[in-house]
């Protein structure tokens, strides 16, 4: 919890919603901080050199060396005439997911202390923004849920999905192509790789749309406090024109703060998004293909790129709405 003053509580900031996440990814092996532990955000830290990111290294190549293990490349006894074509496919797509969530654990860790400064700035943003604009803690409650909560359940139901749409299609894949049996324990590994592929892109959402949701806070203060003949809003709020030069520094410091959150923001996932939206073409058409054309029948496996490909469709639209915001004032 957030610390508290002799007279009244202080109302939660960002790194107190926040906490729960970074604790959950730290446990799947994508958010390599130390001292999470902590109530405040200034007390995080990074470093190479650190259990946390031994244990991401240990659990990503333990996952990966028991996928390898466990997988027979070669079909026999295949009573099904399967088209070579359509195994070659399937293994180009393995081999993507693979190059792809290397690529994505060693983002997470690499750009990890990317991520601790933009964590800080936007717990710094909220700590002034309840010193320029003092609120009450009845809404607490309603902010966990959005802000921890609901992100928590609908990670977890994104990551539950795209498992259950592998596993079901490797299973089916296993009975027509007759692997050896040893075989079934890959797809459950292979699912689990589904973690670095939608955990980096789960984060950038959480993170921008928290900087969208403060822009849109800015502007409705711009709207109701600022007399301009395009601002003013009716309300019953008084403001006088001694205050007014006070209220314009103060929007344009918080304004100036979340500029610097989407620099931040930009700085951290630099050309990853695109090697994602260029991961997501191909395994959107080899997807498609092998589902609707082969004899695979990867219906299943079309659900898995295809919750993936939607995510990065989203990571556009909500990237395009967080950069207009920074022109607004």
């Amino acid at each position: 919890m957030c610390e508290k003053i002799a007279e009244k509580k202080k109302p939660l900031t960002f790194y107190c919603y926040f906490k729960p996440v970074a604790v959950i990814g730290r446990f799947v092996g994508v958010f390599p901080l130390k001292n999470l532990h902590c109530s405040d955000c200034n007390e995080l830290k990074f470093s190479f050199c650190s259990l946390p990111v031994l244990y991401t290294i240990l659990l990503f190549t333990t996952t990966m060396g028991l996928l390898v293990y466990f997988t027979d490349w070669s079909p026999t006894n295949n009573p099904i005439d399967v088209a070579n074509s359509s195994l070659m496919w399937l293994i180009v797509l393995e081999t993507l997911t693979f190059l792809y969530s290397f690529i994505s654990c060693f983002f997470c860790t690499w750009n990890a202390k990317k991520f601790l400064k933009l964590i800080k700035l936007l717990d710094f943003y909220d700590k002034q923004k309840n010193i320029i604009f003092p609120t009450d803690c009845n809404g607490e409650l309603v902010q966990l849920w959005k802000n921890t909560f609901q992100p928590i359940f609908l990670g977890v139901s994104i990551f539950l999905l795209m498992i259950v749409g592998m596993v079901t299609f490797y299973r089916s894949t296993i009975e027509i192509t007759c692997f050896d049996n040893i075989q079934k324990f890959s797809y459950s590994f292979f699912a689990v790789l589904g973690i670095w592929q939608v955990a980096p892109i789960l984060y950038y959402l959480y993170f921008a749309t928290t900087i969208a949701k403060n822009f849109k806070y800015i502007n409705s203060h711009c709207q109701k406090l600022i007399p301009n003949t395009k601002w003013y809003v009716n309300s019953d709020a008084n403001v006088t024109p001694t205050n007014i030069k006070d209220t314009v520094k103060h929007i344009r410091y918080l304004h100036v703060l979340m500029a610097d959150a989407v620099k931040y923001l930009s700085l951290a996932y630099g050309s990853f998004l695109a090697v994602g939206q260029l991961y997501t073409i191909l395994t959107f058409a080899l997807g498609f293909y092998l589902a609707f054309f082969t004899k695979l029948n990867g219906q299943e496996l079309f659900i898995y790129v295809s919750v993936y490909s939607i995510l990065s469709g989203i990571v556009i639209l909500v990237s395009h709405k967080t950069r207009n915001e920074v022109r607004l004032l």
